[in-house]
Parts: C-alpha cells; sequence; structure tokens
C-alpha cells in the first residue's frame, strides 16, 4: 500500500508541476529557495480501504500552495488565485480535472469540492528562513485498486 500512495503523490506532483509559474514539492525540503513566487507542497493526509467491486483504497491529499516572501501581499494574492481559480491555464483544478489519472497512478483523482480554500495567517516553519505572506490550503482525493 504504501507503494501506491507514494506513486499517487509522485503523479500528482509530477501533474501540478507542468502549471506555468508553479515550483511542487512532493516531499517538504528542509528549506525552500526564497526567490520563487509560489511553491506547492504537497502531503498525504490518509486514507481507508474501501470495496467497490473488490479492494480499493480512498486516499486524501494536501496541496499547500505558499506565497514566498519575496512577493508583494498583492503580487501573493494575484498569483495564488490563478492557482485556485476553477478554470485557466495556471488552474489546479483544471490540471486535476484534465488529468485524472494523476499520470496513470491513480483509477481516480479529484479535487474535493467540499473542502473550503482559504486564507491561513502567516507562520513560522522550521523549513522556511522567513514565514510566508499566506498560505492556502486544497484537498484532492482519490482512488486507487490495491492487491488483496
Amino acid at each position: 500500500m504504501a507503494d501506491e500512495i507514494y506513486d499517487a503523490q509522485k503523479g500528482l506532483g509530477s501533474l501540478l508541476d507542468n502549471i506555468s509559474g508553479l515550483k511542487v514539492y512532493d516531499v517538504v525540503p528542509e528549506v525552500l529557495n526564497q526567490r520563487q513566487g509560489v511553491v506547492a507542497l504537497i502531503h498525504y493526509l490518509g486514507g481507508e480501504r474501501i470495496t467497490i467491486g473488490g479492494s480499493s483504497f480512498l486516499g486524501r491529499m494536501a496541496i499547500e500552495l505558499v506565497a514566498m516572501p519575496r512577493l508583494s501581499q498583492q503580487a501573493a494574492t494575484r498569483s495564488l488565485l490563478q492557482f485556485i481559480a476553477p478554470i485557466g491555464n495556471k488552474s489546479i483544478e483544471a490540471a486535476i480535472e484534465k488529468d485524472r489519472t494523476w499520470n496513470n497512478t491513480v483509477d481516480h483523482g479529484l479535487l474535493d469540492p467540499l473542502e473550503p480554500v482559504g486564507e491561513i495567517e502567516p507562520e513560522d516553519y522550521p523549513f522556511y528562513e522567513t514565514g510566508p505572506l499566506m498560505r492556502v490550503l486544497m484537498v484532492a482525493k482519490f482512488v486507487k485498486t490495491v492487491a488483496t
């Protein structure tokens, strides 16, 4: 099961890495390059076995968008809005809708419409030299058939 989760995380990461202006990390680095404008950190949130005509796994991935301190508040907001918009060439939702298999690593993936997308107050993280201007958290869900 660990391999399937790792593959799903890598698949989602490579799918989002094709979005211009977004640097994606599927493993949280010790230090982030502050010259980047917006980065996406992908975290596995957990999952559960389900039965759909066999054995499947329903998992959740967090997509944490972080506007780095080099951006002004206005530029950070503008950049983040492009990534969380439902349509457009920088839209995470549009990228996931276009390839629901996350580069053939899951049976079906989607952005969770029930999870609120919102701004989170800046915090200090051990892997940032300074805190980000703002973060936005999105959640993607996936189903993967697994061997029993």
